[in-house]
């Protein structure tokens, strides 16, 4: 039952049996230990330069331990399932190969080399987002989880955490879903904010507001006399013997109040998310905290517009004009909806990363035939056939490879 292994320089480990359920290894330099055990072939090895380790002699076992298996209809219609399914792998600090299973049980083609696992994600947050179960800015929260939440909502947010671990560290992003002010207060948990919040919830919350502007807090300033300050704000019982300055602090603090209670739950599930991701990147944890909002968003989620994905384009095979033109008209006049669903046709993601995405032009269709274009999500291609006679022709293929991709499961948003 073995799943994480730590020697610590143990003075008398000289070899390890095999461990098939092993899944992260860290020897810690350990000047003795020359054997790894048998472990998956994913498995998580922290050798820190180790000069005796043989990693090459690693018995692999022969079948996958890593492997998760996902119903599409799972996905498509109960995703806090999947999330909750993914959550052992991620907790090990390694995220699963993928099989995605047909409502029969029968596994459908294809082996995980990276392809999977993004339109894994892509589709499980756009689901999780379409059904409503996460949050789309700070006001809408995602279970409204408090200190005393239950088990199973704890669960739930530290899998988002892990994942979030995963798409930045393993270039697997979400796709476009949360706003701003999310990336912006997970942020707030950098340094010892997550200790100091433990401490105290209420105190550390009206801390945080009351260091942020706020409409509230610059109409009570604009407020010059304090028959203006009780006119503008008179749903609060002023205490008679106050001046204009305390009557201003009286507001603001009774302002906080009530942001405090009413931000509880989401600082509450955004702290639960940050401690999921501190706890497996540790210091790393502040490197990401230290980036601009804007790019932490961008590492987790990646990026998307229309402009970008044709810059992106790397074309491969034949010099065909007519086609490259079709593809980039095609990007041009499209919604960003169907040009996502195109990028996620072709790379399994509904964002950028700063890779490329390959267009493979092939050779000219036999006389009279004209396939559909097709794609290699773990390889970012997509294939094109060259022939088609007009920009319209090159569209109604476009849209029968995208409908054809939905009817059978591969496409849900």
């Amino acid at each position: 039952s073995c799943t994480e292994l730590y020697c610590s320089q143990c003075p008398l480990l000289t070899a390890l049996p095999n461990l098939p359920s092993c899944t992260e290894l860290n020897c810690s330099q350990c000047p003795l230990l020359t054997a790894l055990p048998a472990m998956p072939p994913n498995a998580i090895i922290r050798t820190l330069g180790c000069p005796l380790l043989n990693l090459e002699a690693r018995v692999v076992p022969a079948s996958d331990l890593n492997t998760c298996p996902i119903y599409w209809k799972t996905l498509n219609e109960e995703p806090l399932k999947v999330l909750k399914a993914l959550l052992p792998y991620l907790k090990r600090g390694s995220f699963p190969n993928i099989v995605f299973l047909n409502e029969d049980g029968t596994r459908q083609e294809g082996r995980d080399a990276g392809g999977l696992s993004k339109h894994l994600m892509s589709e499980l947050f756009a689901q999780l987002s379409k059904l409503g179960c996460i949050p789309k800015n700070p006001g809408t929260e995602l279970l409204r989880p408090t200190a005393a939440a239950d088990a199973e909502e704890k669960e739930i947010l530290e899998a988002l955490g892990l994942l979030f671990v995963s798409a930045a560290d393993r270039n697997l992003p979400i796709g476009q879903i949360f706003d701003l002010p999310f990336f912006t207060d997970l942020q707030a948990f950098s340094g010892q904010n997550l200790g100091e919040y433990k401490k105290d919830p209420p105190a550390w919350i009206k801390k945080q507001c009351s260091e942020n502007s706020s409409p509230t807090a610059q109409t009570i300033r604009e407020c010059q006399t304090l028959e203006l300050l009780k006119q503008t704000f008179s749903e609060y019982p002023f205490p008679a013997e106050l001046d204009l300055e305390g009557a201003k602090l009286f507001v603001l603090n009774a302002c906080l109040d009530e942001t405090v209670k009413e931000r509880s739950p989401w600082y509450e599930a955004a702290y639960l998310i940050a401690s999921a991701m501190k706890g497996i990147m540790g210091s790393r944890w502040e490197n990401l905290c230290a980036l601009s909002p804007e790019a932490f968003q961008g590492s987790i989620e990646g990026a998307f517009s229309k402009k970008a994905f044709a810059a992106a384009i790397q074309w491969q095979g034949r010099d065909d004009a007519p086609t490259k033109a079709f593809l980039l008209k095609w990007i041009d006049t499209h919604d960003e909806e169907n040009v996502k669903e195109l990028l996620q046709f072709s790379t399994g993601s509904r964002s950028l990363t700063g890779e490329s995405v390959n267009v493979m032009i092939s050779s000219p269709n036999i006389e009279g035939t004209f396939p559909l274009p097709t794609s290699h999500t773990c390889a970012r291609q997509l294939c094109l056939p060259t022939g088609y006679s007009s920009q319209q022709m090159f569209d109604d293929k476009i849209k029968q490879s995208l409908d054809d991709a939905k009817a059978t499961g591969f496409l849900f948003a």
